[in-house]
């Protein structure tokens, strides 16, 4: 109704206007997700979510079990339960599978079905202990460095390193030699000095970040001998450049009888006084 100037009013007229229903908003949990290692940061990724109607969205994520309920102690926490993109570490207990709903609110308060994303994270495996190559010829009091650089750990985790001496059984002893560092990659110690020689072992164990330790490597440092014997001193008055032999110097052994030294003769025909 519409009324002019001088207050004459026209008749009315009806116009109707058709309100949709408000259409509920769609869920999307992203992608599947598989072979993830442990320790990966995952992103889940609700921005695939949306509203026919151009509504704006608020995103809840919620860890469920096979069934797709609710679980009643989350295996991982997400970095934002609201977030479109939130993110959590994968556990090293795998192999397992986690699951996420997902569900979309519009500016209404009209909510979406669940959407479930899966996300598979593999097994963590042991790192791998490589404790160098067997050293052999070591000298006796020099410097010896052990070498574990070549160990590795197939998920590509940070480990750390624990060096023992060992029998040749692989049982630790008490150490005979002391390292710089039972922990160090490269520990050097100071090699014995031994007539005999000795071989000395050790046993290196990696672990990654997890706590799960490799399987032992060991190493052989084998140390040379440091006897040698010396030359038989020559009788006194022994022409320079003269060789002595056991003929010579009158070296006769008996059956059953020890070794007797009998010198011969000088040059002048004359035996050494007894």
């Amino acid at each position: 109704m519409v009324t002019d100037s001088f207050g004459l009013a026209s008749e009315g007229d009806v116009v109707d206007v058709s309100i949709d229903a408000n259409a509920a908003p769609v869920a999307d949990a992203g992608a599947d997700q598989a072979d993830i290692t442990a320790g990966a940061t995952v992103a889940l990724d609700g921005t695939g979510s949306s509203d026919p109607d151009g509504h704006s969205l608020t995103y809840a994520w919620t860890e469920v079990d096979g069934a797709g309920d609710p679980v009643a102690e989350p295996t991982v926490a997400l970095s934002s339960t609201t977030d479109a993109e939130p993110t959590f570490v994968a556990p090293a207990n795998g192999p397992l599978t986690l699951r996420f709903r997902l569900v979309v609110t519009d500016s209404f308060g009209l909510a979406s079905d669940g959407d479930i994303v899966e996300v598979a994270i593999k097994a963590n495996g042991a790192p791998v202990a490589n404790a160098g190559p067997n050293q052999a010829a070591v000298p006796a009091n020099s410097l010896v460095t052990l070498d574990g650089s070549g160990s590795s750990d197939p998920d590509g985790h940070t480990f750390t390193y624990e060096w023992v001496q060992v029998n040749a059984s692989g049982t630790p002893i008490p150490p005979t030699v002391t390292l710089s560092s039972a922990t160090a990659q490269k520990p050097t110690f100071t090699s014995p000095v031994i007539p005999t020689g000795t071989t000395l072992r050790f046993r290196l164990i990696v672990t990654d970040q997890f706590g799960l330790a490799s399987a032992p490597s060991t190493v052989v440092v084998t140390v040379a001998s440091t006897s040698g014997r010396s030359p038989m001193p020559a009788p006194t008055g022994r022409p320079v450049g003269a060789r002595w032999s056991p003929r010579r110097l009158g070296l006769v052994r008996s059956r059953g009888h020890a070794a007797h030294l009998h010198l011969g003769a000088d040059r002048g025909g004359r035996r050494p006084s007894s």
